[in-house]
């Protein structure tokens, strides 16, 4: 059996969002059961067209086109991915994300294949909100709505929490349609002992407005005058960073803040070693943070916002502690409580990781399988 996962953008390692790094994964391990597997995107500097066993990466375009036409036409972008999806002819193409979707469904519909659409957090907000107040996203909101409107009750399409299947249900698809699969962890995390003693505080993601990091590096200034030798480790990059370096040197807090840029996936599990307490301050949906499902496996005591994803993960006072969003005193007064009592980090760290337990990487892969063999034997 042939499947393609599509993704109409650079992949991982050019981009290292949560979308991308669950592609590369989830297709490296339905290759090691025998399936015929090409994650089809764009080729950038490290993303390029390779085969690694029963698994191809299967670049698009060459590097310079790639970076040419990668935020210059995305219209093209699809086409492109259209024309190499009739070369490759899959039996199952599997889009990543809501704008994969285009290419993908012309595809299957030309040669009557199957489609599945695997959503992202981003897309379902796109759906619910419009964003209609940035023009910026107005394009993408129309052309995500059209397609939506298309497969919402034809296609079969995994949503990642139960609070995103109650979105897609809101916003109109067919419950029989809907397939709730999360997102797996690889088995490194769940090997991790963190650093339960000291007194470091830990982040990981891209560094962008959404994520809360202003929040989360207000909340730590308000802690530095209580515990001397607090540390704030950022683990990631992003268009925030440059302000956030601004600010850290301005506070001068540049002793006690360390932003490590891109770190590769194998050596995050190191870098969540270090840390004493994980924060996820979000301002809205995750989907289902890559991020918080390997901070639960590390055994961290967890701290993040009442958002889609996170509720359907973190139970309050029993594996995490939950605050509102976008407010610093609230978020300082939880990472206080955790500093100073140990025993309470060590409980939630401890339930967090049982928690976790539920989505290693074998449990998903089989639930990918069941779908994929499903849609073969009704196609």
């Amino acid at each position: 059996m042939r499947i393609a996962f599509i993704v109409a953008s650079q992949m991982y390692p050019d981009n290292i969002g949560g979308a991308e790094i669950f592609t590369f994964r989830i297709a490296s391990e339905l290759s090691k059961r025998g399936y015929e597997v090409y994650i089809v995107a764009f080729e950038g500097e490290k993303f390029k067209r390779k085969k690694i066993g029963n698994l191809i990466l299967y670049g698009t375009a060459s590097k310079k086109l790639a970076k040419i036409i990668k935020e210059k036409s995305k219209l093209l972008t699809r086409i492109m991915m259209t024309y190499h999806l009739m070369k490759i002819k899959p039996d199952i193409c599997i889009a990543v994300m809501l704008h994969s979707v285009i290419p993908a469904y012309i595809y299957s519909k030309i040669l009557r294949k199957k489609l599945i659409i695997r959503y992202s957090g981003g897309d379902v907000h796109l759906l619910l909100t419009g964003e209609k107040r940035l023009v910026r996203y107005v394009k993408e909101y129309l052309v995500a709505k059209i397609f939506f409107t298309l497969v919402k009750d034809k296609v079969t399409q995994i949503a990642l929490s139960r609070d995103m299947k109650k979105d897609l249900l809101k916003l109109g698809a067919k419950s029989d349609k809907i397939i709730l699969i999360p997102n797996p962890i690889d088995k490194e995390f769940f090997k991790i002992e963190p650093n339960y003693e000291g007194n470091v505080i830990g982040f990981l993601g891209r560094l962008i407005e959404r994520k809360g990091i202003r929040t989360l590096v207000e909340a730590f200034k308000m802690l530095t005058e209580k515990f001397e030798d607090l540390k704030l480790i950022l683990i990631g990059d992003g268009p925030l960073r440059k302000s956030i370096v601004k600010e850290i040197k301005n506070t001068k807090l540049e002793s006690k803040i360390t932003i490590t840029g891109y770190k590769p996936y194998s050596e995050i599990p190191k870098m969540l070693e270090k840390l004493s307490i994980f924060v996820l301050p979000s301002h809205y949906g995750e989907g289902l943070s890559n991020a918080l499902l390997q901070a639960m496996a590390a055994k961290l005591p967890i701290i993040t916002t009442k958002i889609r994803g996170a509720t359907d993960l973190i139970t309050h006072g029993y594996n995490g502690i939950l605050i509102s969003p976008r407010e610093p005193g609230k978020l300082s007064e939880a990472i206080e409580k955790l500093l100073k009592d140990k025993s309470l980090a060590r409980k939630l760290g401890r339930n967090a990781y049982k928690t976790a337990q539920k989505y290693s990487m074998e449990k998903i892969v089989k639930e990918y399988e069941k779908i994929i063999k499903q849609q073969f034997i009704n196609a």
